[in-house]
């Protein structure tokens, strides 16, 4: 079952995705702006299984997601990708070891950090896995939590794997960006099917 979190603009996608063969799409509308952590958290509660969860805002290359699944077997710890970023445009960093267990994942408004840098670190990608264990210990978070809460909780209880993930990548934050991957996507659409 694919679940979609949406407002009105997306009826296209949403179209496509009831089209699909052998697939059930849900379809919930926000009536007050819930956030990541808390629209993870209402989706458990209506389906009360393992979520696949990708912020509606991303552009992928078919092979990042094909890695990141695939990467998921088995389905018994939750996991982030994660891609390289500057510290300036990171929102938040997810320290690693070299087995890529997660050691912690921390909002950049959590004191601590280096300064503002160019040095790379990992950053969350925006795409998650959680089975319905990890999630059947979650409490219900404020509207303004980011899902980093949750992989903060499962990096301290040792149960976050990460992904990494090098492909293609778009976060369609602002006009420009948008247009920047609409570009990209017509000149290179064999990559994306």
């Amino acid at each position: 079952t694919i679940y979609i979190n949406s407002s009105p603009h997306v009826l296209p996608l949403i179209n496509y995705l009831c089209n699909l063969q052998n697939s059930k799409v849900v379809v919930a509308h926000e009536l007050e702006l819930l956030g990541p952590a808390r629209t993870v958290y209402e989706l458990y509660k209506i389906c009360k299984s393992d979520l696949l969860v990708i912020h509606g805002d991303l552009l992928l290359e078919k092979s990042y997601l094909t890695k990141f699944v695939s990467g998921c077997s088995p389905y018994i710890s939750s996991h982030v990708a994660i891609h390289k970023r500057t510290y300036k445009k990171a929102r938040s960093v997810v320290q690693t070891d070299l087995s890529l267990n997660v050691l912690s994942v921390r909002n950049l408004n959590q004191p601590g950090f280096l300064d503002g840098t160019e040095n790379m670190v990992n950053v969350d990608s925006g795409v998650y896995f959680f089975p319905h264990t990890a999630l059947d210990s979650f409490d219900r978070p404020d509207s303004d939590v980011a899902v980093a809460s949750y992989l903060s909780k499962l990096a301290c209880e040792g149960d976050l794997k990460a992904i990494e993930n090098s492909g293609v990548r778009f976060s369609i934050e602002n006009i420009e960006i948008l247009k920047e991957a609409r570009d990209f996507y017509q000149d290179n659409i064999r990559i994306f099917d």
